[in-house]
C-alpha cells in the first residue's frame, strides 16, 4: 500500500515507500521535500490543505472518495487519480508527523458506478422487480411491483410476506407447485394469478431464482392487458371478416365506426373521404358520440390541414393536444386530441377524445387494423363495381359487335377442332338456309350436299389449325342451299376461343360471284386486245430474241397470277434458255434432254400442263409449291414456251398457246429474213475479200521480187519497209540478241514510232516472235500477254501490230513489225502474207550468208538445252551472262558479267558447291543484280574442257555466255562459214539438242564502229550515252557524279558500279577486237 509522511510543523513530505512512487509515477527523490499541496491537482489546492490540517488535528480519520468529491493525487503526466486516504498523526522526536495511507479508487467507483446504474434501470423497469429473505419477507421491492399490486410506494410493503399478494388456495398451489421445483431447480417460471389492494385479480409472468443466502428474487409482469387486447383483436378480426364482404360503402364504414366504439372503446370517431376535385376531406360517416361533440360539419384542407398531411403522407398521425383552430375545428367543440389514420386513398379515420391524452399501443394498433380491413374493404367494393361495369361494357360491345357481323355481307364463321362452327352471321346462315343458332354447334356437311366442297373446307381448316399459319384463297366454290354455286374469297386464321381456350379458326369469305364474272368479261377483252396488238408488235422485230422478248411481255401483260415465265431454244439436242421474268432462281440456263416434263413438248406443236413433279431440275423443292403448275407450249420446232402459273385454267392455256402460235410464224418470218440477208451478205463479204487479197497479192507480188533480187541485207529490210508503207501505217525491222533477249531496230518506216520502245527492257511482241520464231499478233482481243505494249499503241495513236520473224530453220535473221491504226487492216491477208515474206526474207539472208566468201567476221548464236555442263542446276529464276576470255591450258577461262536475280550471298552459296570454279570477286550492283568475276578451271578429261576445246578447234571464238536453268546461249565469232555448223555439231554432243538461233555477216568497219559497246547491256549503254551527253567524260567535267546519278535517279554509289562495269566491258572489247 503506498505510504506518505509529511511534517505536521512544515507539511513537507519527509518519506515514502516504493507503492508511493508507483501510484505518483514519480521517483522517490522528487517526492521527498516536496509539499503536501503539490501531490494534488493545484486547482484542488485550498480543499487538499484543509483535509491535510484536519489529519493534524485529529488522531486517525478515513477519506473516500466518490465522483465529484474527496482526494485526488496527480501523477508527472497530469494523470488525475481518486484515492481513498486513511490518516493519522504520530509523535517522534518532539515532531508530529502525518502518516498517510493511500488506495487508488478508480475500480472502486467503477463497482459503485455499475451498481448505480443498475439500481436506476430496475427502478425504472416497467416489470416488478423484489428480494425475499428467507423466511419469505420483502428486503426490496422496485416501484413497478408495488404498482403491479395496486400500491402506490413500496415502503409498507417491505417486511411484509409474499402470502399477502395471493388467496389461501393460490398460496397452497405455490406450496405445493411452485416452491418444491424452485428449490431443485433453483429457479421457476410460469403464469400467477394475485390479488391487488381492491381484491382485483392480477395475472401476472413470475420468474423466480434463488440467492445463495436462501432468498429468492422475483420479477413480474402484468398479463392483464395482453389478456384484454387478445380478446379485442379476436373481435376486430371477427369484425374484419365483415367488413371486407360488406356489399357496399355505407355497410362498410358502419361496421367501422360500429367496432371503433364497442371494440376499442372509443366512442369519439369518423370517417371523412377525399374529393379529387376540391382536394378536400369530407365527413361521410361519424359516430353518434362525434355528431354530438361537433357542433358544426368539419372539412379538412389537404395538405395544409393536420389531418390533410397525414392523408398525404400516407403515415398515422397522434396529436395528444389536437390544434383548434377555426379553419379545422369549430371553437366551441371540446375534441382537443385525435389519433388520425389513412385509409388508403380513400380518406382518413379519426378517432378523438374530449381530453388531451396519448392514446395507448393498444388502442393505436387495434385503430390501424381497423382502417386496414377498410381499406380493403373499400378497394374490394370498387373492384367489384369497375367488373361490374366492365362486364356491362362488354355485353354492349359483344352485342354491337354481333349486330354489325350479321349486318355486314361478308360471309363471317369460326369453327373447333371437330369443323363444327362456334361463330357464324346472318350471311353464313342465308348461305345454308338456315339461323345463326341452328350452325353453332353444327358442321358444314350438316347443311351442304356438295363433299368435294367440303372436303376443301376441312382440309384447310386442318392447315390453320395444325400449322398456326393463315390461308388465303383468291377463288373457292359453295353451293348454298338453293343450288346457286357462289365464288367466294376466302381468309382463314387461327384464334382461340374465348369460351375454352381451345384452338380454332377463324374465317372471312367475300362472295366475289358478280365481280369474277366482270373481271373474267374484262380478262377476256383484255387478251384479245393483246392478241390483236402482238401480230404488229411481233411484226417490228428482226432478231429471234426480240420476237422472244415481245412473247414473254405479252404473257406477262394479259395473263393474272402468272409467276415465273422463260423461253428455252432447242439447239445442239440441249434447251438454252432465252428469255425470262422473275425466273433467275428458278429455270437453270439448259436442260438436258429427260432432266424435265418441258422436253415432251419439243417438236411437238401442243401445250401441257407439267405438275411440280414434272419440274425436273427447276426449282428449289422446298418452295416450287408457291408456284402452281407449270404450262408448257411448243414455239414450232424452234423453242418452248414455259409459264408457271396458279390459274391452270383452260383459258389460259388457249391464250398463251395463241401467243406461242403467233410467236412462230413471227420467227418463221425473222428467218427467212435473216436466210436473205445473209446470202447477199455472203456474196459482199466474198467480194470485199477477194479485193483484199488482190490489193495485198500485188504488194507481194513487188516485194518478193525486190527481196529476190536484193544482194545486200539492207536491201531485204527495205523491200519489206516498203510492204509496211504500203499496206500498214508503221513498219520497223531489227535483230535479234538473244544473249540479252532484246531487239536492235535496224531500220523504220519513219523516225519517233513505237520502234523507240524496245530500248526499253520490256519483252515486246518482237522479242517474243524472235525468240519463240512465232508470229505474234496484238489487236486488242486478248491483252493478258502484251497489255503494257497495246497501252503503249494507243499513245502513239495505234490499235494493232503483227510481229514476224524473218527466219530460217529457226535461225532468226530479224524481225519486223507491222503497226496500224485501225484493228480491220491487220486482217488474215496481211498475216498470211507477212509470215511469208518472213520466211522469203529469211531464206535469202541465209542464202546470202552462206554464199558469202569475203573474210568477213560471222557472228552467230547457238541455244543448247538440257543439263549445262558449264552452271549445272542454277536457280529457279536466276540468269547468269558473262563476257568469255580464253586464257591459258591450266586455266580454261576467265568469265566477268552480271547475275540477276538473286543477292551478292546466295550467288557465292550456288558457286562455292560448282565444280571446277574459282571465284574471283562477287560485288552487289543493285536489289537482284550482282557482278562476278570468275575462272574455270579442269582437267583435260572434264566436260569444261571438252566444251571450250570443241569451240576452240573450229576456230571460233566464244564472246559471251548467257545461262539460265534450262538453256545455255553462245555468243560466238569466226571468219570460217564452214564453222558453224560444226560448231553446233560439237555442242548437241554435250548437250540434248541445240539450234542456230542467229547468224550475222559484219562488215570489218562495223566491227570497228560498235565494237566498244557491243559487250553492254541496254541499260549500261543507256547510262554510258547519258554520260557522255552530259559531259561526264570531258576534261574538265561539265557534270559531277552526284548531278549524273540525281538524273538517272538512282545513288551515287549505284552509278559508280555500273560506270566501273561499263569501263570494264569497253576496255576488254577494245582490247580483244584489236
Amino acid at each position: 500500500m503506498p505510504v506518505v509522511i509529511a511534517s505536521a510543523r512544515t507539511e513537507k513530505v519527509v518519506a515514502v515507500n516504493t507503492a508511493a512512487t508507483i501510484l505518483f509515477d514519480k521517483d522517490q527523490s522528487s517526492l521527498v521535500g516536496s509539499h503536501q499541496t503539490e501531490l494534488h491537482p493545484p486547482e484542488l489546492e485550498e480543499q487538499h490543505r484543509e483535509l491535510f490540517r484536519t489529519a493534524v488535528d485529529g488522531n486517525e480519520d478515513i477519506v473516500y472518495s466518490y465522483e465529484n468529491e474527496g482526494v485526488v493525487v496527480q501523477q508527472r503526466d497530469g494523470t488525475k487519480v481518486p484515492v481513498d486516504v486513511r490518516t493519522y498523526t504520530v509523535e517522534y522526536d518532539n515532531e508530529t508527523y502525518v502518516v498517510g495511507l493511500f488506495e487508488d479508487a478508480r475500480d472502486r467507483l467503477a463497482r459503485v458506478k455499475q451498481l448505480t446504474e443498475q439500481s436506476t434501470a430496475i427502478e425504472s423497469s416497467p416489470a416488478g422487480i423484489a428480494i425475499l429473505g428467507p423466511d419469505g419477507t420483502y428486503n426490496y421491492m422496485n416501484q413497478a411491483h408495488a404498482e403491479l399490486f395496486g400500491y402506490e410506494t413500496p415502503k409498507k410493503l417491505i417486511d411484509g410476506n409474499w402470502q399477502q399478494f395471493y388467496s389461501d388456495q393460490r398460496v397452497a398451489e405455490i406450496e405445493t407447485e411452485v416452491l418444491p421445483v424452485l428449490e431443485e431447480s433453483g429457479n421457476w417460471d410460469g403464469e400467477l394469478t394475485g390479488q391487488r389492494r381492491d381484491g382485483s385479480e392480477v395475472v401476472q409472468r413470475v420468474s423466480l431464482a434463488t440467492l445463495p443466502n436462501g432468498g429468492l428474487t422475483c420479477v413480474a409482469i402484468d398479463l392483464t392487458n395482453r389478456e384484454q387486447t387478445q380478446q379485442r383483436l379476436a373481435e376486430v378480426r371477427e369484425l374484419g371478416e365483415g367488413i371486407m364482404l360488406a356489399k357496399n360503402v355505407d355497410q362498410a364504414l358502419t361496421l367501422t365506426i360500429n367496432a371503433l366504439t364497442d371494440i376499442v372503446d372509443r366512442p369519439l370517431s369518423g370517417y371523412w373521404q377525399h374529393d379529387k376535385d376540391t382536394d378536400e376531406l369530407l365527413p361521410v360517416e361519424l359516430s353518434a358520440g362525434m355528431k354530438e361533440l361537433i357542433e358544426t360539419t368539419l372539412t379538412f384542407e389537404s395538405p395544409q390541414s393536420p389531418v390533410g398531411q397525414s392523408f398525404v403522407a400516407g403515415e398515422p398521425a397522434c396529436h395528444p393536444d389536437f390544434p383548434v383552430t377555426a379553419s379545422d375545428l369549430n371553437r366551441d367543440t371540446c375534441l382537443s386530441s385525435a389519433y388520425i389514420v389513412p385509409v388508403g386513398k380513400y380518406g382518413v379515420l379519426i378517432v378523438g377524445s374530449s381530453e388531451p391524452e396519448n392514446f395507448l399501443k393498444e388502442d393505436k394498433e387495434l385503430i390501424r387494423i381497423i382502417s386496414r380491413h377498410l381499406q380493403v374493404a373499400l378497394l374490394l367494393i370498387d373492384e367489384r363495381e369497375q367488373l361490374r361495369s366492365a362486364r356491362e361494357r362488354a355485353e354492349a360491345h359483344e352485342a354491337q359487335l354481333e349486330r354489325v357481323i350479321d349486318t355486314v355481307p361478308q360471309l363471317i364463321f369460326a369453327k373447333n377442332t371437330d369443323g363444327e362452327f362456334i361463330l357464324a352471321n346472318e350471311a353464313v346462315a342465308d348461305a345454308y338456309g338456315t339461323t345463326t343458332e341452328a350452325l353453332v354447334g353444327s358442321t358444314d356437311l350438316d347443311f351442304s350436299a356438295t363433299e368435294d366442297e367440303v372436303d376443301v373446307f376441312t382440309e384447310d381448316d386442318r392447315l390453320v389449325i395444325e400449322t398456326g399459319e393463315s390461308i388465303h384463297r383468291k377463288r373457292e366454290t359453295l353451293t348454298d342451299s338453293d343450288g346457286t354455286e357462289r365464288i367466294l374469297e376466302t381468309w382463314k386464321i387461327p384464334f382461340n376461343s374465348v369460351n375454352n381456350g381451345t384452338d380454332a379458326v377463324l374465317g372471312v369469305a367475300n362472295d366475289i360471284t358478280e365481280l369474277v364474272g366482270v373481271r373474267e368479261e374484262l380478262r377476256r377483252q383484255k387478251q384479245l386486245r393483246k392478241l390483236t396488238s402482238l401480230s404488229n408488235e411481233l411484226l417490228q422485230t428482226s432478231t429471234l430474241n426480240e420476237a422472244f422478248s415481245v412473247c414473254v411481255d405479252a404473257v406477262e401483260d394479259a395473263v393474272e397470277d402468272v409467276d415465273l415465265i422463260t423461253i428455252y431454244q432447242y439447239d445442239d439436242g440441249t434447251l438454252h434458255k432465252q428469255t425470262s421474268k422473275h425466273a433467275d432462281g428458278f429455270f437453270p440456263p439448259r436442260i438436258e434432254p429427260g432432266e424435265s416434263a418441258i422436253w415432251q413438248v419439243v417438236g411437238a406443236d401442243r401445250s401441257q400442263w407439267i405438275h411440280q413433279d414434272g419440274f425436273g431440275p427447276l426449282g428449289n423443292p422446298e418452295n416450287s409449291t408457291d408456284y402452281g403448275q407449270l404450262l408448257a407450249v411448243s414455239i414450232g420446232r424452234e423453242a418452248v414456251l414455259a409459264v408457271c402459273t396458279k390459274e391452270c385454267t383452260d383459258e389460259n392455256k388457249d391464250f398463251i398457246t395463241a401467243i406461242a402460235n403467233q410467236t412462230q410464224t413471227a420467227i418463221t418470218r425473222i428467218q427467212q429474213a435473216q436466210s436473205i440477208q445473209n446470202l447477199s451478205g455472203n456474196v459482199t463479204e466474198v467480194s470485199q475479200r477477194a479485193d483484199r487479197y488482190q490489193q495485198v497479192w500485188e504488194v507481194f507480188i513487188h516485194v518478193a521480187r525486190s527481196i529476190i533480187k536484193a544482194r545486200t541485207r539492207d536491201g531485204v529490210e527495205a523491200a519489206i519497209l516498203s510492204f509496211g508503207n504500203k499496206l500498214t501505217d508503221y513498219t520497223h525491222v531489227g535483230r535479234y540478241n538473244p544473249i540479252e533477249d532484246r531487239l536492235d531496230i535496224t531500220s523504220v518506216s519513219s523516225e519517233g514510232g513505237p520502234a523507240k520502245l524496245y530500248s526499253r527492257d520490256k519483252r515486246f511482241p518482237a522479242v517474243t516472235a524472235a525468240a519463240e520464231v512465232t508470229t505474234e499478233l496484238v489487236d486488242g482481243t486478248d491483252t493478258q500477254e502484251h497489255s503494257e505494249w497495246l497501252r503503249q499503241l494507243l499513245y502513239f495513236g495505234y490499235r494493232s501490230s503483227l510481229a514476224v520473224p524473218l527466219a530460217n530453220n529457226d535461225t532468226v535473221y530479224g524481225v519486223c513489225e507491222f503497226v496500224s491504226t485501225s484493228v480491220e487492216d491487220i486482217d488474215q491477208p496481211l498475216i498470211q502474207t507477212a509470215e511469208t515474206l518472213g520466211l522469203l526474207a529469211g531464206s535469202k539472208i541465209a542464202s546470202m550468208e552462206a554464199s558469202d566468201s569475203s573474210n568477213r567476221e560471222i557472228r552467230f548464236t547457238v541455244e543448247c538445252y538440257g543439263c549445262s555442263p558449264l552452271f549445272p542446276g542454277l536457280p529457279s529464276e536466276s540468269t547468269f551472262i558473262f563476257d568469255v576470255f580464253t586464257l591459258s591450258k591450266e586455266q580454261i577461262a576467265f568469265l566477268r558479267g552480271e547475275v540477276t536475280g538473286l543477292s551478292s550471298e546466295s550467288v557465292r552459296t550456288y558457286l562455292s558447291q560448282v565444280p571446277n570454279i574459282e571465284i574471283e570477286s562477287i560485288e552487289q550492283l543493285d536489289t537482284g543484280i550482282c557482278e562476278v568475276s570468275l575462272r574455270i578451271i579442269g582437267s583435260k578429261e572434264s566436260e569444261l574442257r571438252r566444251l571450250f576445246d570443241s569451240v576452240a578447234g573450229q576456230q571460233v571464238n566464244m564472246a559471251k555466255i548467257r545461262c539460265q536453268p534450262d538453256v545455255d546461249v553462245f555468243d560466238l565469232r569466226t571468219v570460217n562459214n564452214k564453222s558453224v555448223a560444226e560448231t553446233r555439231s560439237q555442242l548437241e554432243s554435250l548437250y540434248d539438242s541445240c539450234s542456230l538461233r542467229r547468224k550475222e555477216s559484219v562488215r570489218q568497219d562495223k566491227i570497228r564502229t560498235d565494237a566498244d559497246t557491243s559487250n553492254l547491256t541496254q541499260r549500261q549503254k543507256e547510262i554510258l550515252e547519258i554520260a557522255v551527253q552530259q559531259g561526264y567524260y570531258a576534261s574538265p567535267r561539265d557534270t559531277s557524279g552526284a548531278e549524273l546519278a540525281e538524273q538517272l535517279d538512282i545513288s551515287s554509289s549505284t552509278l559508280h558500279q555500273h560506270l566501273r562495269a561499263i569501263e570494264h566491258k569497253v576496255m576488254h572489247s577494245f582490247f580483244q577486237r584489236s
